[in-house]
């Protein structure tokens, strides 16, 4: 496949502490059934999430951090994992550290959500929030679906710095010779519009992650994309 040759305009990002949105109503009334508080339903918002933090730490840390991730990951870890990863939340940043990266964005979410009831007991993390234009030039795109996470992350290489964690990790899979498979874990959320043949993109990655791009007015990206297939050996 040849490479689809991008123009990268106005690469920006800012910190976050949190992500906005990431805890809806349901799931607030879903974690105060869970630590035993029912007939939350009437509640004003902003109420229904000061109660969620209180009822979170009627408990202990370790326990409250269980629960929360019986509810949110029950699929994925066993009781011992989430035993464990417990304890080691209140003192590691797990949320950058855990072997499964598809992880990395519900743990954030949890640990920062336990930091928010427990005053400070947990490990702070940050987000980034980076946005740019992308222009299409040789037509190789027709709908914003079509601006994957992989497409993103190649598009940014040039925006990234030399000792990127992204780059050290990924070399092969950022020039297309191997899959990229852990894009989506990378990138945490995405959001494309389009206008003809330029896309807004906005998405929010883990600090551990592309916390260190670089901010850039623009400049050319050759991205060659991985087909299944023609993955290099060597």
């Amino acid at each position: 496949m040849d490479k689809i040759k991008l123009q990268v305009e106005n690469v920006a990002h800012e910190y976050l502490s949190e992500i906005p949105d990431t805890w809806q109503k349901e799931d607030y009334l879903k974690i105060l059934e869970e630590f035993g508080f029912a007939d939350a339903d009437a509640l004003p918002d902003k109420e229904l999430a000061e109660m969620t933090l209180m009822a979170i730490t009627d408990e202990e840390p370790n326990q409250a951090a269980e629960n929360l991730m019986g509810l949110y990951l029950a699929d994925d870890l066993n009781e011992g994992q989430m035993s464990q990863i417990a304890s080691d939340m209140q003192l590691d940043k797990i949320f950058e550290e855990y072997p499964e990266i598809r992880l990395h964005h519900r743990l954030f979410s949890i640990n920062q959500l336990l930091r928010k009831a427990y005053n400070g007991k947990f490990p702070d993390g940050q987000a980034v929030k980076i946005t740019f234009t992308l222009t299409d030039t040789e037509g190789t795109f027709t709908s914003p679906d079509d601006i994957t996470s992989e497409v993103i992350l190649k598009a940014l290489e040039k925006a990234m710095p030399d000792n990127s964690i992204v780059k050290r990790l990924y070399p092969d899979q950022l020039e297309g010779k191997k899959e990229l498979a852990d894009a989506d874990a990378i990138v945490w959320q995405r959001k494309v519009t389009q206008s003809s043949d330029k896309y807004g993109v906005e998405i929010v990655s883990s600090d551990y992650w592309l916390g260190d791009i670089l901010d850039h007015p623009s400049y050319e990206a050759e991205i060659q994309l991985f087909k299944a297939g023609e993955e290099d050996d060597d």
